[in-house]
Parts: C-alpha cells; sequence; structure tokens
C-alpha cells in the first residue's frame, strides 16, 4: 500500500465572537477509558490534582501529561468505565451515552489500546454521528510493546529448542524477542512457529536456567513497528489518528494534549513551541524502525536529528487509505466546516427565507457560507478558501456540496451536507 505518513524533517481554544458559530468546543477533548473503581464523568482542567481523582495508574499518568502539554487551554471530559466494558460492540453507545448526557467535546480520545476490530467499530461510530449530522474526530492508540519479567520462568527442553512458559505472550513467528539479565539466552531470538498461547518457542538451544531477577524478553522494535503495520493494514479510517506509543505511557496524552492547545489549522508536529513536555522516548527505537512506523500510518514521539534534546510529534496522520483527509489537521477543519454549514444552514431551512429556485439557493448559499467565511478571513486564518454549491432537492430539503482548502491551498472535500425543515441544530 502507499505511505500513509511521512517522517517529517526540517520544514487555544477559539474566542467567541458576537453573530459568530459558537466555538467553545474547541479543543475540548473526551477521554474514553477503564478504571478499576473510579467511574463515571469527571471534568479536567489545568488546576485539577489529577492523582487525587483518579490514584496512581495507567489513566492519572495520560492525564498529567495531558494536561502538562495543553497549559491552561487544558479542558477534558473523562469518561470511565468498569474494566472490560468498552469494546466494539458498546464503543458507538459509549460515545452516544456521553452526547446524550448534553457533553460536547470537539474530539474523543480512546485510552484502552485498539487492535484492528476495535478501532473499525470506533471509525463506524464516528462515521455513524457524522451520518447524523455530529461531526466529531477520534485519538486511540496501539498497545505498548510487549516486554515479560523472566524471574523464575523455568526454561523446558523443545527438543533442539527452549520452551519459556509465558502465559499470553501474544508473540507469533517470525517475530523476533530480545532477551537480558540471563545466564543462557542474552540477545536477539527467533520465535518458532510452534509457540501455543502459553508456551514460547524461540529458536536456540536449551539450556537449563531458572531465570534470575533482573532478567527481561522484550518485543524487538523491529518485530513492534512490523505487526502494527499488519495489524492495520486493512484498517480505512480518515476520522482516526492511530498513536504508537512504542514503550512508554504518556505518549497518548502527550499528543491529545497538545492537540488541545494547538489551534485546529496547525499540525501537531510544530516544533516552534518547545516541543513536547513531560515524556520520554525509547533510543532503543531507530529512525529507521520509526520510519517504518510513520509509513504504517502511526502517530509517534521521537527526537528529530536537528534538535537531539526536543521531543515532537513526527505528524498527524489519519489512518486514511483514499481521500483528502488524510491528517488530523484535515479532519478537524473539515468537522469545524460542516459543524458551521448546519449551524447556519438549519435555521435558515427551516425559515423558509429563500424560494425553492437555484438563484433561492445561492442567496441561501452566501448565507450559509457564513461559518467558512470566519475561518478563512479571521485571524489566525483557519482556510485558504472554500467552495459551496448548494441545490435544492425533494421536500424542502437543500443539498449542500462543499470543499474547504487548507492553508497550504490542498483540497479538504466535505461529505454532502442535507439540510432539511424542523431539525434541532
Amino acid at each position: 500500500m502507499t505511505d500513509r505518513g511521512q517522517f517529517t524533517e526540517i520544514t487555544i481554544e477559539e474566542g467567541k465572537a458576537t453573530g459568530s458559530m459558537p466555538e467553545g468546543t474547541i479543543g475540548r477533548a473526551c477521554l474514553i477509558a477503564e478504571h478499576a473503581s473510579v467511574l463515571g464523568i469527571n471534568l479536567v482542567d489545568a488546576a485539577t490534582d489529577i492523582q487525587d481523582l483518579f490514584g496512581d495508574c495507567e489513566l492519572a499518568t495520560e492525564l498529567s501529561d495531558a494536561q502538562a502539554n495543553a497549559g491552561t487551554s487544558y479542558y477534558c471530559i473523562v469518561a470511565t468505565f468498569a474494566s472490560g466494558y468498552i469494546t466494539g460492540d458498546t464503543i458507538k453507545s459509549i460515545l452516544q451515552g456521553i452526547l446524550d448526557m448534553q457533553y460536547e467535546p470537539e474530539f474523543f480520545v480512546l485510552q484502552k489500546p485498539c487492535d484492528l476490530a476495535l478501532a473499525q467499530k470506533y471509525e463506524e461510530a464516528l462515521q455513524y454521528f457524522q451520518d447524523n449530522k455530529r461531526w466529531f474526530s477520534g485519538v486511540a492508540q496501539y498497545r505498548r510493546a510487549r516486554a515479560f519479567d523472566l524471574e523464575g520462568v523455568v526454561a523446558a527442553d523443545g527438543s533442539g529448542h527452549t520452551i519459556l512458559p509465558i502465559v499470553g505472550h501474544g508473540f507469533l513467528n517470525p517475530d523476533q524477542v530480545v532477551i537480558s539479565g540471563s545466564g543462557n539466552y542474552d540477545g536477539t531470538i527467533n520465535v518458532l512457529p510452534t509457540s501455543t498461547a502459553d508456551a514460547l518457542h524461540i529458536d536456540v538451544a536449551f539450556t537449563a536456567e531458572t531465570f534470575p531477577a533482573g532478567a527481561l524478553l522484550e518485543e524487538k522494535p523491529e518485530t513492534y513497528a512490523t505487526r502494527f503495520g499488519s495489524d492495520f493494514a486493512t484498517l480505512s479510517a480518515d476520522k482516526l489518528m492511530l498513536v504508537a506509543p512504542v514503550t512508554q505511557l504518556g505518549h497518548l496524552g502527550a499528543v491529545f494534549g497538545y492537540g488541545c492547545k494547538q489551534s485546529i489549522e496547525q499540525s501537531i508536529g510544530r516544533r516552534d513551541e518547545g516541543g513536547i513536555k513531560s515524556v520520554e522516548v525509547d533510543p532503543a527505537y531507530s529512525v529507521a524502525v520509526l520510519r517504518t512506523l510513520v509509513s504504517h500510518g502511526a502517530v509517534i514521539l521521537k527526537r528529530p536529528v536537528e534538535k537531539p534534546n526536543m521531543i515532537v510529534v513526527n505528524d498527524d496522520t489519519t489512518m486514511w487509505t483514499a481521500g483528502s483527509v488524510r491528517n488530523w489537521s484535515r479532519r478537524r477543519i473539515l468537522c469545524k466546516g460542516a459543524r458551521s454549514i448546519f449551524y447556519y444552514g438549519n435555521d435558515l431551512v427551516n425559515s423558509n427565507k429563500y424560494p425553492k429556485t437555484k438563484a433561492g439557493a445561492m442567496a441561501a448559499g452566501e448565507e450559509i457560507a457564513t461559518g467558512l467565511k470566519e475561518m478563512r478571513d479571521g485571524f489566525p486564518a483557519q482556510i485558504s478558501g472554500y467552495e459551496l454549491a448548494p441545490t435544492w432537492g425533494t421536500d424542502g430539503k437543500l443539498l449542500v456540496d462543499w470543499v474547504v482548502y487548507d492553508l497550504n491551498r490542498l483540497k479538504i472535500i466535505g461529505n454532502q451536507i442535507t439540510l432539511e425543515e424542523a431539525q434541532s441544530a
């Protein structure tokens, strides 16, 4: 397939204005997560004591890193559910329930690591809401690289190879693992196809050993990158940005927190604001490995060669396979443009202000485009231009075909929006 992302080299929440579309949701995230005891909705901002609210857990780490990178603009709706509740079967109803409670984010963030099935259902849920005139972007994350503490594990003889009893190890042939801290098995080792779910067969001659304290078995970085690509090769998700956290906690939080702060027309890969705060990157992940992840569509953190003391987001690629929405910033622009068309057009159609003629449709289009004009002419500008072509359909419906152009004058094609009488904005 065509590379989804490019490995980059050198290259606020918005205020409200009288008579303009309400913009209080811009930069507002809704994080969906599982928690052992804290269930329900909590609102988190720049002053929230996150550890006090959620305790010492992975969720608290992600929220704290988001808080550090969003600064004073941080506002996050946190919806927590019981362990195991978030699945592909429940994700749409979870989003619907949050919206039914009148919480209105700009974008959703899913903390639970996604496999292909969950990512597909997440994208389908965002498409469902778009089909029903609710436009959101999505952020999710892949699993972290697999790692196992080998202390106390007893190596077994596999008749020509070695068997390690590790429950739920998740490795497949031709994966590679790296063992360190052992007496006999240190190094990079191939996983054999005879492995079972709870017994890892490795291609190395057996030597009796009970692994000591400090012995580790880790997924080789190249294997992690390859598995990301194979796991999501068939995913088509232009509403969704998928973070590969590699080995560390906090990468998802840092990315979406930075997105809370960044104006929608700007890539979160910008490097003129000091970079990402409060997280680290694993030096074992070479530029070549990171390039592989990026080519598969992963959003990653890295230290750029030209600024090795800074950590940045490589790019804000979506998991696209076709179309014009190949970056999260473009998706955010498209969502805001669509919301503005619906905001100005819905009341207009219900008012019967313009005749159901070609001239009436063109006149209506001028008014419907008010929000797009604000995006183009405001400061800072969020788009460089737009095209809007409304036509009257049956039963008083106004069909709006439209495109916007980002600041690089690249076309972003919006889906046709149908405005009809007796809807609520």
